[in-house]
């Protein structure tokens, strides 16, 4: 086994059969009291986080060697001025069926416990030193610890551009992938809180784990990118809106803000429990669809650059943003198409970018409903760059052409895990 998740390690106390060992990091979910969207008096102009109010509906799912047996975890790590909380909830055991510990620290204790969770006070001065630590659980088995979950050897990556719908068919859209990027998500971000508590019901009655989702500030035409991810691979770590603009002024002295991005980023790092690579910085990019730098007095003296500007500049973020990661995965709803960038040299420019490391993982095909004849439209594009490429699946890149509910039809493309 490679290191990340230990399945089981070689001392084991006489009063248990099982153990497991997992690194912190991987049990790490992150609550932020500030940005969270299930409040409905929060400032829309922020950017915000899901997670359901529910300690019984786990948010990790580990296998023990035999991929029989299962431990099923509610874990939240919360951050507050001078401490950390930390809880620790295993839903099929109880205290006096297993035992929790600290590997470097095998003898702390906690300091709330209750029928089946325990909750420790970390000093702000040990996170980090915690954070590199590892969590072992031993416990007696118990023939309902058997899998009743699959353990998937793939995780499905995706991207949408939903055009501001909100309805029922976009649960069963989510359903299909792991990790999705939703682009064209409308301001009022509380409508979207019956599709993930439906979701999230359905999964605590399969067995399954929770969807929690991260959602970016507002921007042009009061849109957001929304991240919705499978907690039982993916685990958020943190998140950052890519701002980058330049005043300008005229000969008459006003002065004008040209953006860099319409829509820009919210650049997302990732960590993932079952692959070889530890974490992926997510940057989306939905394009301003124009073939120049357009703006007007009646934006308030915004310019916003074209198309292309906009997708050479994205290109060059993996390399501004190598102390994240060194793995990215890159696109949205790119308006990628000689539409927006007619210059066939401009678009030529765009390939030889493509060719420094960076890989198109998603179909070369028509992702709009009404295309040109023999004139595919493949505005919706992800793209991967760094170690990720070893582990995207061959061929499994899609196009969901079964998907009527915007002009867009969603993208998806396939990683292999452990």
């Amino acid at each position: 086994m490679a290191e990340g998740i230990t399945e089981g390690v070689s001392k084991l106390s006489i009063n248990y059969d099982c153990i497991i060992k997992i690194p912190i990091e991987k049990l790490r979910h992150i609550k932020n009291e500030k940005c969270e969207f299930r409040h409905r008096d929060r400032d829309y102009n922020e950017s915000q986080f899901y997670y359901p109010a529910d300690e019984d509906l786990p948010n990790g799912i580990f296998y023990y060697p035999d991929s029989e047996k299962v431990i099923k975890l509610y874990t939240l790590w919360e951050e507050g001025d001078r401490e950390v909380k930390f809880t620790v909830k295993t839903l099929q055991l109880s205290s006096d069926e297993r035992e929790i510990y600290f590997e470097k620290e095998p003898e702390s204790k906690p300091d709330k416990q209750t029928i089946n969770t325990n909750v420790y006070t970390i000093l702000k001065d040990k996170k980090e030193e915690v954070r590199k630590d590892f969590l072992i659980i031993e416990w007696k088995k118990k023939p309902e610890m058997n899998s009743t979950v699959d353990r998937n050897r793939t995780m499905k990556i995706g991207a949408f551009n939903t055009q501001k719908k909100v309805d029922d068919t976009l649960m069963g859209v989510i359903e299909r992938f792991d990790l999705i990027l939703l682009q064209e998500s409308v301001k009022e971000i509380e409508k979207y809180l019956t599709i993930f508590n439906n979701l999230n019901q359905k999964r605590k009655t399969n067995g399954n784990c929770a969807y929690y989702a991260i959602a970016s500030k507002l921007s042009y035409n009061d849109e957001r990118y929304i991240f919705v991810y499978n907690t039982k691979y993916l685990i958020f770590r943190e998140g950052d809106q890519y701002l980058d603009t330049t005043l300008l002024t005229n000969s008459r002295g006003d002065t004008y803000t040209l953006n860099t991005f319409s829509r820009p980023p919210y650049l997302v790092l990732f960590g993932i429990k079952y692959c070889e690579i530890e974490d992926f910085l997510f940057i989306p990019l939905h394009a301003h669809p124009s073939k120049t730098i357009k703006g007007s007095i009646s934006e308030e003296y915004q310019l916003y650059q074209s198309t292309y500007n906009e997708i050479y500049k994205l290109l060059q973020l993996p390399t501004m943003k190598k102390e994240k990661s060194e793995n990215f995965i890159i696109g949205g709803d790119l308006n990628w198409d000689e539409s927006f960038i007619p210059n066939r040299e401009k678009r030529t420019t765009l390939d030889e970018k493509m060719k420094d490391d960076i890989k198109l993982v998603t179909p070369f095909k028509n992702t709009m409903k009404i295309p040109r004849e023999n004139n595919p439209k493949v505005y919706d594009r992800l793209l991967i760059k760094g170690k990720m490429n070893q582990f995207v699946i061959p061929n499994s890149g899609i196009v969901y052409y079964d998907v009527k509910m915007s002009d867009h039809f969603p993208i998806g493309f396939d990683i292999k895990l452990r």
